[in-house]
């Protein structure tokens, strides 16, 4: 790769990744390995990963200076010394390929590559001592993980699943018998002739797992999973103290907190299983549901929709961490639903996307939800919901962690990717300038209008795309003066340029009303022109004839035709320009009809 290339890529990756830089200079000028590159390793590892750049440092302004690294060789020996000693670092999980030298401007520079590690990895910690020594990262910077975001990392790494766990103490007598027997007519309905169906009830609770009995111990009572699921509500709160469920129904007005609530209030059993019942059909009160034919006559009341919604429910109760300090949030709001559960992702967001692997905290829950058609096979969950909002159209649904309250958030929108009264208004404010763009780019235009500004994380969530192709689409963007950017690195903002090509303009309009000024000498004899223009309703007939008038032997844009007549540009192109065009009556000067500079000529009369 040449050496300017490199320099870009570096630029690029700012906005991509999380990204550092470090001079590495060392006292005597020579380079070493600076102490922070560790902390910033643990972090980087302990959340989604990055890359650190040595041998650089970043400017006031956001650029890069390039200081170079002499004893390049001593730095590598250096830093896989260290990664590699476990009094220093518990674990590498970095190969070969992840150190890079790199030249940039004669220079060379180290650059790392730090993966996430996986949940059996975590956490990865300086020193030997975990609670010390572990770094998340949080926006740009390296924080200390407390206490207990450590132990949930180290509970995580030995449990695959954390509610099969005895509760001490708990049996029967804490479960509410009206849920748990709504769920045996549930199971019933789902499974038939099962022969589970027949069993009583503490041995139907055995086999779906929420009652067990250790073989070596003898000690037997409910799991956590049976306590979440069917329990009364203060049994659940004296095994998980911070357990809270919260469903919302909020609007765009501001001044209201809510207008429908259901949550842990005592109003009702408080439990999973029927917080699911519930807030299941508020989620989907308002959905239009097609009317559809299966096989001979049986109808299908649920569309894409409604399976994506269930989903998005049951993985919110089943991946959540019921030890966290947060509990469980549910928004349904005009602009889309929100799902946030205490717990971070188990699995990268790159494997959530492609779907096909799955690592449920809470594997009990999940097939108890399964057993009565609330959950889907595991790894499918995000493709099902993707694939329900792509057919809608609706902007992409979007995932974030949160490393410092230790929660994950699943916001699905119900907004349209491309609202046609916005893009109406972008088209009027940029004109050609919009409509010839793509359809990433205009989303990208679109998203800044709405949102006020547009990020590459959001871009790229949005649209799928990969971080850096979200980059030059924006930058692009920049160049042409639609987006202005602010900030640097992954904090970069682009928010609408509102004094777009200005000058340009200006100049344009004073060209045009330039040629227009001898074309309007030249046009003042003709009186059907001069009625069309005198005229705010002139008959359609007398405008069509008008316009064939001033087309005829030159080809004039829309605008130059509008300001000729005295008409509504955007009116005269929708009303007349294009219908006469398919007539035949005028012939377009470029096949593509969108063409920046399309212009039009009267066809019969064409010289």
């Amino acid at each position: 790769m040449k050496d300017n290339a490199i320099c870009q890529e570096l630029l690029d990756l700012r906005e991509n990744y999380q990204f550092e830089v470090k001079s590495a200079q060392g006292r005597d000028g020579n380079g070493e390995v600076p102490k922070d590159v560790w902390e910033s390793y643990s972090a980087m590892a302990n959340s989604e990963g990055g890359l650190i750049l040595l041998g650089a440092k970043e400017l006031k302004d956001g650029s890069l200076e390039f200081l170079g690294i002499k004893e390049i060789g001593k730095i590598q020996k250096e830093f896989w010394t260290t990664i590699n000693n476990t009094q220093k670092v518990n674990l590498n999980i970095l190969s070969s390929t992840d150190v890079e030298v790199l030249v940039c401007e004669n220079k060379n520079l180290l650059l790392i590559k730090i993966p996430q590690a996986s949940r059996k990895q975590k956490p990865i910690f300086l020193g030997t001592n975990p609670l010390t020594g572990t770094y998340l990262r949080y926006h740009d910077s390296d924080i200390k993980a407390k206490d207990e975001i450590v132990r949930h990392m180290l509970a995580d790494a030995v449990n695959d699943s954390n509610d099969t766990a005895i509760l001490s103490g708990f049996c029967l007598d804490d479960i509410d018998m009206d849920s748990f027997r709504a769920y045996r007519n549930l199971y019933k309905s789902a499974k038939g002739n099962h022969p589970w169906v027949a069993l009583e009830d503490k041995e139907f609770l055995i086999q779906i797992g929420g009652y067990a009995k250790d073989r070596k111990t003898k000690e037997e009572g409910l799991t956590l999973a049976g306590l979440l699921m069917f329990g009364k509500l203060r049994s659940i709160l004296d095994a998980v103290p911070n357990y809270i469920v919260d469903y919302q129904e909020q609007t765009d007005n501001p001044e209201d907190r809510w207008i429908d609530r259901i949550t842990t209030d005592g109003n009702w059993s408080g439990n999973l299983f029927d917080f699911a019942q519930k807030v299941y059909r508020k989620l989907i009160a308002d959905l239009k549901i097609p009317f559809k034919l299966k096989d001979a006559f049986q109808r299908v009341d649920e569309t894409h929709i409604h399976e994506a919604i269930r989903e998005a429910l049951v993985n919110t109760l089943i991946h959540a961490n019921y030890n966290g300090r947060l509990g469980i949030l549910i928004i349904k709001h005009p602009k889309g639903f929100s799902f946030r559960n205490p717990g971070l992702l188990r699995i990268s967001k790159d494997d959530l996307f492609k779907g096909g692997k799955s690592d449920c905290r809470n594997r009990v829950l999940q097939k108890m939800f399964q057993y009565i058609g609330m959950g889907e096979q595991a790894g499918s969950g995000y493709p099902k919901i993707l694939r329900a909002w792509m057919e809608q159209h609706w902007q992409y649904p979007d995932v974030q962690e949160d490393m410092l309250y230790e929660t994950t958030t699943l916001f699905m929108p119900t907004i349209s990717l491309f609202p046609e009264d916005i893009q109406m208004q972008l088209s009027q404010k940029y004109q050609d300038s919009y409509n010839t763009l793509d359809k990433d780019a205009r989303l990208a235009l679109i998203l800044a209008y709405v949102e006020k500004n547009v990020t590459n994380a959001r871009l790229s969530s949005v649209v799928a795309l990969h971080p850096a192709d979200a980059t030059k689409i924006l930058r692009k963007l920049v160049e042409n003066g639609l987006l202005i950017s602010d900030g640097i690195g992954r904090g970069t903002t682009y928010s609408l340029n509102d004094e777009f090509n200005l000058q340009q303009k200006n100049e344009m309009l004073q060209q045009i009303e330039n040629s227009l000024q001898h074309l309007d000498e030249s046009l003042q004899h003709l009186e059907i022109v001069k009625k069309v223009r005198n005229s705010k309703k002139a008959p359609k007939d007398s405008v069509v004839k008008a316009i064939l008038e001033v087309c005829t032997n030159r080809y004039l844009t829309a605008t130059e035709v509008a300001t000729l007549l005295n008409r509504d540009v955007s009116s005269l192109r929708n009303h007349y320009l294009s219908q006469m065009v398919k007539d035949g009556l005028l012939e377009l000067k470029f096949k593509e009809r969108n063409h920046k500079n399309q212009a039009y000529i009267t066809k019969e009369r064409k010289s």
